[in-house]
């Protein structure tokens, strides 16, 4: 997998079969620290949502990203949550598809932005930032977005002070 500087890639996988991944509260909150762990050094987690069965995180690679180190780190950050949640849960086998998915809508050409100043023409990044915070409420989970615990929209909202986000490049994309 190559990822492109100054590039937004909508990442997200889901359970294998479409099974939970996320079984108590506190699931939710260790994936957080994975994250951060294995992620952020690599890429700026612009937002994110964690659901029951699925997560969705908008990324902006860092400069001189070394993909093959991203890689190894995604791999590694998913089969660690994975062992945990089997032993957890009495399971064996993978909890997550095969693929994690990177979206780039790399047909459009307000795709490459200018960091740090992203503008107006990035459409995309804005909708993906907007599809992954509304994802709760178009799952009836939630009736406001801010409403859901587990995703970044009570950190731009300033209801919630740890970020795992780096709020101003989510912000950057509305400017």
């Amino acid at each position: 997998m190559i990822l492109e500087e100054n590039t937004f890639y909508h990442v997200f996988n889901q359970g294998n079969d479409r099974v939970r991944i996320f079984y108590k509260r506190d699931n939710y909150f260790y994936f957080t620290k994975k994250l951060a762990t294995f992620f952020k050094p690599h890429v700026h987690i612009v937002c994110y949502c964690l659901m029951p069965n699925h997560f969705h995180l908008l990324v902006l690679p860092k400069e001189n990203i070394d993909n093959v180190k991203f890689t190894k780190n995604l791999a590694t950050c998913l089969r660690s949550y994975t062992r945990a949640i089997n032993k957890q849960e009495g399971k064996t086998g993978s909890l997550f598809r095969a693929h994690t998915k990177f979206k780039s809508d790399i047909k459009e050409e307000f795709v490459t932005v200018n960091h740090p100043n992203f503008g107006n023409e990035n459409r995309y990044a804005r909708t993906c930032f907007e599809y992954i915070h509304q994802n709760p409420v178009k799952a009836n989970m939630v009736s406001k977005a801010e409403d859901w615990e587990f995703s970044s929209a009570k950190e731009y909202l300033g209801l919630r002070n740890e970020s795992l986000c780096e709020l101003s490049l989510g912000r950057n994309i509305f400017e």
